[in-house]
């Protein structure tokens, strides 16, 4: 039996997006506020299961203890800004392609929420990168 948490998220079961003021203190350009990237970048290679994954991924955006380790509240959290890290913000994936094939498939639904977050006008990005090298760190 598949958990309800695990369906793939539906427009309907998303909130809108609200717009979210600049972040104090942010550079300004042609008084337009210019807010710093964020970037979270999570090592993969220690992550055997889903909650793995959610550990990492939630404690990386700053998400609050009651937030939900499914795809629903990601999306939520980052379109509402109910994480402590705030767009504009991208995730770096390193280490991933030795994962096991069913996380590798849960991961390109997390990819999915990034994607339809961003179209619905967060400014947020998921993206795999290759892990440093043990003589580049």
């Amino acid at each position: 039996m598949r958990s309800v948490r695990d369906r793939p998220v539906t427009r309907l079961q998303r909130r809108a997006p609200r717009s979210l003021p600049p972040r104090p203190g942010a550079a300004r350009h042609h008084g337009v506020a210019r807010v710093p990237l964020s970037v979270i970048r999570l090592d993969a290679r220690g992550w055997h299961d889903r909650d793995d994954l959610w550990r990492d991924l939630l404690a990386g955006l700053g998400a609050p203890g009651w937030h939900g380790a499914n795809l629903d509240a990601l999306y939520d959290g980052l379109v509402a800004g109910e994480n402590s890290v705030r767009p504009p913000l991208a995730v770096e994936i390193a280490g991933a392609a030795r994962l096991p094939a069913a996380l590798v498939a849960y991961l390109t639904r997390i990819r999915a929420v990034f994607d339809d977050a961003a179209r619905d006008g967060a400014a947020v990005a998921l993206r795999f990168v290759a892990p440093l090298s043990a003589a580049a760190r």
